[in-house]
């Protein structure tokens, strides 16, 4: 059976934001957009998660209007694989001590992860996780799982799988 998980097992889903119109002067980069490709990107990560049957326990979103739009799609197209969401402001251009941070005080209770949030950050911590790692590029995931009971046991030494999809 696909991505069956034992109960000491957390999991942990870094999704860099699909592709958005660029940066302009006379708007603010939180408000960014996906673009058409961002939007197909967006879809091809939700099917990709329906087909493995991936299930989400909780997914943590930047409040850039291009990540909120990336976890719509993905909350939109799939049915039943996110739990629940939340959208962090802190999320928006955190760094990887910060991202590492907010992952690590979420709930023991919560087995699967998700954030979707921004390079460089999420790079960086992807990184921390899967050194082969040479680029994070938008509409990427990450998938990383951990040999332990909390989150706050989470590091790179309990990593029994990390990987790029």
């Amino acid at each position: 059976m696909k991505n069956q998980q034992r109960p000491n097992m957390k999991t942990l889903w870094l999704v860099r934001h699909a592709q958005a119109v660029p940066y302009e002067d006379n708007n603010q980069d939180k408000d960014r957009r996906l673009t058409d490709l961002g939007t197909e990107q967006a879809s091809k990560l939700a099917s990709f998660l329906q087909d493995e049957n991936v299930k989400v326990d909780l997914m943590i979103v930047s409040s850039a209007t291009r990540t909120q739009q990336t976890a719509n799609i993905i909350q939109q197209s799939t049915q039943g694989v996110v739990g629940s969401s939340l959208v962090v402001d802190d999320l928006y251009l955190a760094t990887q001590d910060a991202l590492w941070e907010i992952v690590t005080q979420v709930d023991d209770a919560t087995e699967s992860l998700m954030i979707v949030g921004h390079n460089p950050g999420l790079e960086m911590l992807a990184v921390r996780f899967l050194p082969s790692l040479t680029g994070l590029g938008t509409g990427d995931l990450v998938k990383v799982r951990f040999d332990c009971l909390s989150w706050a046991e989470a590091g790179p030494d309990v990593v029994t799988e990390a990987r790029h999809i």
